[in-house]
């Protein structure tokens, strides 16, 4: 019953942008973001993806940001009460047939909860939602904490205009919130040269990123279309 009613609450208040939805999974959401570079590279535009991983990031996340937000969200108050006793209650560490003692004082979202991807969803929408009402043309696509975003553009300062600012936006709010950006994870795809503007700009704003010919989104292969990892049947 509490799994149903926390599903009900995302169906109505998930964000056009949120690909981890109920009937939606990872492969999914990858090939939508693989069609989207593909569709643009049949068209000639340059296309540039900036990939958003954050460190142990269920560990950072903080859960009186998630009460102010379902608050006022109307998410069901018995239904937040519930799952705060589960995150905040204590735990303890597994390894094998070995646990450690009890660990009090837990203030961060429980993996694995079946309110976790909500809680999740409740700590980004307000920064996701002003990045694509300010910059919609790079607003970011969400599937739990993995952000993808994907611009295209004619030419190489049209593509740069589009995405580095919303980039730059998105990455220090994050850190502004608690979050660690990955380095090793947090990819700009090096496509073209407009990708390598936008990487340097990331730099001198102090984001951690790193550029790659070849990188994994949500676990699927990606190169924003530079190349491909399999022969194309035609």
């Amino acid at each position: 019953l509490r799994g149903y009613r926390v599903r009900e609450w995302d169906r109505e208040y998930a964000g056009f942008w949120d690909s981890a939805i109920e009937g939606s999974s990872c492969l999914q959401a990858a090939l939508k973001r693989a069609l989207k570079v593909e569709l643009g590279r049949n068209e000639n535009l340059l296309v540039v993806q900036a990939l958003w991983d954050a460190s142990h990031f269920y560990d950072s996340s903080r859960l009186p940001d998630v009460v102010e937000f379902a608050s006022a969200h109307e998410y069901d108050a018995l239904l937040l009460a519930l799952g705060l006793q589960a995150h905040f209650g204590p735990r303890t560490l597994l390894a094998g047939k070995h646990h450690s003692e009890w660990l009090p004082s837990c203030d961060s979202v429980l993996a694995g909860d079946q309110e976790s991807c909500t809680f999740t969803r409740m700590l980004l929408y307000d920064l996701l939602e002003s990045c694509h009402n300010v910059w919609p043309m790079a607003g970011p696509i969400q599937q739990v904490d993995d952000l993808a975003q994907t611009v295209e553009g004619k030419d190489e300062d049209q593509v740069f205009q589009r995405l580095a600012p919303c980039a730059i936006h998105l990455a220090t709010s994050l850190q502004a919130k608690g979050f660690t950006i990955s380095e090793k994870s947090s990819i700009v795809p090096a496509s073209c040269p407009a990708a390598q503007r936008v990487f340097r700009a990331l730099r001198r704003a102090g984001v951690p990123a790193r550029l790659a010919m070849h990188e994994r989104d949500v676990g699927i292969d990606t190169s924003a279309g530079l190349r491909r990892v399999l022969k194309v049947q035609k």
